[in-house]
């Protein structure tokens, strides 16, 4: 059986959301290794969506993610990818983007009819 555990930093505005949560229990829940994720002492299992949350993971936080079996190493790389992936830019952040770029282009033509 081997272990492998991995220290990652939670890059996300919004800390481990509801779904970054549903994603990575997707992903974990693909593996049969055992998987929990600790964080300020407390750990849960990686594939209940639930004992994720209650973590309440903020956006900086150091955690540790540690799987026992004989698929850990691969279920330690497609978890880490997937909190890569999902974990950069808050869901939030993402709808918000294109509106800030819509609202900027009209202001600036209004500033520039204003102008003329």
């Amino acid at each position: 059986m081997e272990d492998k555990v991995v220290k990652m930093v939670i890059e996300s505005t919004t800390g481990i959301d509801a779904l970054l949560a549903q994603k990575t229990v997707l992903v974990a829940s693909e593996f049969d290794a055992e998987i929990t994720m600790k964080y300020l002492k407390k750990e849960v299992d990686l594939k209940s969506i639930l004992g994720i949350m209650s973590l309440a993971v903020l956006e900086g936080a150091r955690i540790e993610i540690e799987a026992r079996g004989e698929d850990a190493e691969e279920a330690i790389a497609a978890i880490k990818r997937t909190l890569a992936k999902w974990g950069k830019i808050s869901k939030w952040e993402h709808r918000l983007l294109p509106e800030i770029g819509k609202c900027l282009k009209q202001e600036m033509r209004h500033y520039n009819l204003f102008i003329m």
